[in-house]
């Protein structure tokens, strides 16, 4: 598959917008990404850049001098834009976050025109800051190790040591969401949304040069406030130290293990590291499930940073064979130094096939552009002037 060719521009403001045309559905998905995320906060102030973006697509507040609410607008822009056939969200990861539109090609300049009047009118109120924090207090009650966010965050936890920042749970903790406030949230959205540093990525079923057009004109308005550094995350160091932590699960009929390294001492790019990590995962898979049968399979993932990275592996094994289970998998991974070249250009080919069909639609390549783009990583996406 061809790496797609971006059209590029970028505004007085410093906000880089990015166009892709993608003819293979009528579709558009356009991403607003912001450089900066969980790992840029304080650890008392967690949670805070996913509750200011939380509150842009909630509906708006007018309180009276006193502080009473006086009103509240009818429709919030999520709403507006899911009764148009569209979808406004959010995210937030470790080193970005972003809001986003998904929906027909034909709405793409609606889309960029909610997303600039999302920015101007920075929803906020205490009723919605209040009740997005008691939900997110729930959701952490419930929260189960096995949950696909709760079980990267452990890892993170334990590859990159519990008080450094790419280990901060993005919606926050118990502690800082108690604390959380409405005026806290309209500092975070006032340092956060600026366009220094920014990117818009618009791909789409659309004439790329119009969108531009477009997106220029609807954006470079849009100017900082002013400027501030974010926070410095301070680099992953090795640690040659071996640890073990037992979590309980009760109930539980299997034991769920997980292997974590941070890969602060390898000197190697991204690529090369996806490589192996492929290669460890088919032969993890090959010896723990195949030839052994303790596990329906084995899952792994390359947290990938810019301060650092971390490679880890989970199974679910059966709770009668745990323990020669964990000596299959353990002496797996101490074997797993020299792989051959079949094993090689078998990871390679899967790995190209994986991301293949992850850019096949519009939305992925959003997702995929927009990530590395942010990262500083756009030669992996082929972009070009």
């Amino acid at each position: 598959m061809d790496e797609p060719t971006p059209l590029i521009r970028t505004t007085v403001s410093g906000l880089k917008i990015l166009v892709v045309e993608h003819h293979s559905s009528a579709v558009t998905s356009i991403r607003l990404v912001f450089p900066q995320g969980s790992a840029h906060e304080a650890a008392e102030h967690s949670g805070l850049t996913w509750a200011a973006l939380a509150a842009l697509e909630d509906r708006g507040e007018r309180h009276s001098s006193a502080g009473d609410l006086i009103s509240v607008e009818e429709k919030s822009p999520r709403r507006e834009t899911a009764e148009q056939g569209n979808a406004l969200s959010f995210g937030v990861a470790s080193e970005l976050s972003w809001l986003s539109f998904d929906g027909y090609a034909q709405d793409t300049r609606r889309g960029l025109t909610t997303l600039r009047e999302v920015l101007k009118a920075r929803r906020h109120g205490r009723e919605g800051v209040t009740a997005r924090r008691d939900g997110q207090l729930d959701a952490l009650d419930e929260q189960q190790l096995t949950d696909d966010a709760t079980l990267i965050e452990q890892l993170s936890m334990l590859a990159f040591g519990r008080t450094h920042p790419y280990a901060q749970p993005v919606g926050g903790t118990a502690s800082s969401l108690a604390a959380l406030t409405d005026d806290g949230v309209v500092a975070r959205q006032r340092e956060l949304l600026q366009p220094q540093g920014a990117t818009l990525v618009v791909v789409g079923d659309f004439d790329g040069q119009v969108v531009l057009k477009q997106a220029t004109s609807i954006f470079e308005n849009w100017l900082n406030e002013f400027t501030t550094a974010p926070r410095a995350i301070a680099p992953v160091m090795p640690s040659r130290r071996a640890k073990v932590h037992v979590i309980p699960r009760t109930p539980a009929r299997t034991t769920v293990m997980c292997v974590a390294r941070p890969l602060g001492d390898l000197k190697q790019g991204d690529a090369v590291v996806d490589v192996f990590a492929e290669f460890l995962h088919q032969r993890l898979n090959a010896t723990v499930r195949e030839q052994k049968g303790y596990t329906y399979g084995v899952e792994g993932v390359v947290i990938h940073h810019t301060r650092g990275r971390a490679l880890a592996f989970c199974s679910r094994l059966a709770a009668a064979s745990t323990a020669d289970a964990l000596k299959v998998f353990l002496s797996t991974v101490d074997a797993a130094t020299t792989p051959s070249d079949d094993e090689v250009a078998r990871a390679r080919a899967t790995l190209q096939t994986q991301r293949a069909i992850e850019r096949r639609d519009a939305f992925g390549l959003a997702r995929a552009l927009a990530e590395a783009v942010t990262l500083g990583q756009p030669a992996a996406l082929g972009e070009r002037q």
